[in-house]
């Protein structure tokens, strides 16, 4: 799945179980957390490897729970639909490492494949409506230290899109994302220059 599917999926699987919570989940947490699988990238490890795995995360967030208590729960959603989505596809993820190194698959939809953009498409469109129900823009909006963390998968969009061979059909949903992303980055900037000032 390409950067933006992720970031789609992993905002309504974080939203979707704060809600069921009744408690508020912070979108720019949520987006970082569903692109956090992928570090391999950035740390030149075999991808789709250990950071795909679900039982490290199983355990951090087994402690995260003890800790904190179902306040959790939406992040790990969040994360978890990364590697349970790219499952999907003929790749496959490591999803027990360290048990094993096997990656599992489902080859339901390869990458860039009909089904895959369609579900690509689909994440969007829901996380979209969401976003304009929850008037998630307006929260983006306001200066938040957490605002900040949306740095990260602004750039993994911007990697995506200039670097990585994004298909066309997803430039939409892309160039959406970015301005979305770019919105609370902009906030804190602007606070930030506000405070500065006086």
């Amino acid at each position: 799945m390409y950067v933006v599917g992720h970031l789609a999926w992993g905002y309504l699987a974080g939203k979707v179980s704060s809600r069921a919570l009744g408690m508020e989940a912070k979108a720019s947490v949520l987006l970082l957390a569903a692109l956090l699988p992928d570090l391999d990238l950035v740390l030149g490890v075999a991808h789709r490897g250990p950071t795909h795995s679900l039982l490290p995360v199983a355990a951090v967030f087994a402690v995260a729970f003890i800790l904190w208590g179902s306040r959790v729960t939406p992040y790990f959603a969040a994360l978890a639909q990364h590697s349970l989505l790219d499952a999907l596809d003929t790749m496959g993820a490591e999803l027990l490492w360290p048990i094993t190194t096997t990656h599992y698959t489902l080859a339901l939809a390869p990458m860039g494949g009909f089904v895959s953009l369609t579900l690509e498409w689909t994440g969007f469109l829901l996380s979209l409506m969401l976003i304009l129900k929850a008037k998630e823009v307006q929260k983006l909006l306001k200066p938040d230290p957490y605002n900040l963390l949306a740095i990260i998968p602004l750039a993994a969009l911007l990697y995506n899109a200039f670097i990585w061979d994004l298909p066309s059909i997803l430039i939409i949903p892309t160039a959406t994302y970015l301005g979305i992303l770019f919105l609370p980055v902009f906030a804190d900037i602007r606070a930030f220059a506000h405070h500065g000032s006086e």
